[in-house]
């Protein structure tokens, strides 16, 4: 079985953290407000902000040994279960 969900870069330009939504639309709202957040604190202070990548997060159903490695934290529950992740867009 296949789910599927939406993702956002937290930090502009790198996927080090992601932000998780069940739509597509309620992760854009929330990169877009994420975004006016950081510009409103560090303008005037750096230059120009990297674009958030907005994904598709495609997710697998996990093995009983793939929910004990995420259980026993020797994998992360996005390494053990995402199938595959496409951008679809860009917050600017």
């Amino acid at each position: 079985m296949e789910t599927r969900i939406w993702a956002y870069q937290i930090i502009p330009g790198t996927d080090e953290l992601l932000f998780y939504a069940a739509t597509e639309e309620l992760c854009r709202s929330e990169a877009q407000k994420q975004r006016a957040d950081i510009k409103s604190i560090v303008s005037g202070h750096v230059g120009p902000l990297a674009p958030m990548a907005l994904y598709q997060v495609i997710l697998r159903e996990m093995t009983v040994p793939e929910i004990i490695g995420v259980l026993n934290g020797e994998i992360s529950l996005s390494d053990a279960s995402t199938l595959s992740r496409s951008v679809v867009g860009h917050i600017d």
